[in-house]
């Protein structure tokens, strides 16, 4: 109940952030946090403390679905730019065309020169659909997608270095691989 709670908290969040062209990394992380992140730890942390696994590996098990959830949803977020629509079952740039200001677009905001910047916000406040393909060469110019990856990446080590100390567990291996793919 307390993962729902928090879950819909974080949707809510959301929501109400829709069109913050001003929205910083820390709050996008907070977002994700209680949205996504919240979903995966539970699912974790739970499915370790049903199997009967001692209290540090469900400490661990937690952690590591909280990065796998972050991580899953910059991965999302990345791909609602350069995904196939066939391969990620979503139409491109929906997150843009609602409002959402997601970590791509939070970063190259923040990159831009303040008239380039001013340009594109105003072009969101004016309800013009995004330019994908023109938000891809500006996000390429100023290394965004590089930047995300790195992001992505760090939450993708810190969820498989929680496991580290637990090896010899039989699920280790499995989560780690769901991390690996």
């Amino acid at each position: 109940s307390q993962a729902t709670r928090r879950v819909c908290a974080g949707e809510i969040g959301q929501s109400f952030e829709r069109g913050n062209t001003a929205l910083a990394v820390e709050d996008y992380y907070h977002i994700i946090n209680y949205k996504t992140a919240e979903l995966f730890y539970v699912s974790c942390h739970l499915g370790a403390k049903l199997a009967g696994y001692d209290d540090g590996f469900i400490s661990a098990a937690g952690r590591f679905g909280r990065s796998l959830g972050i991580a899953y949803q910059i991965f999302d977020d990345i791909a609602d730019f350069i995904g196939q629509e066939d391969r990620i079952g979503k139409t491109l740039g929906t997150d843009v065309a609602s409002g959402k200001f997601t970590l791509p677009l939070i970063l190259l905001l923040r990159k831009l020169g303040r008239m380039e910047g001013k340009e594109l916000v105003r072009t969101f406040h004016n309800g013009n659909p995004a330019d994908i393909r023109g938000l891809n060469r500006l996000m390429t110019e100023k290394g965004i997608f590089d930047e995300v990856n790195q992001c992505f990446q760090r939450e993708i080590e810190k969820a498989e270095k929680a496991l580290d100390p637990f090896s010899d567990y039989p699920p280790t291996n499995h989560l780690k691989g769901i991390s690996a793919y």
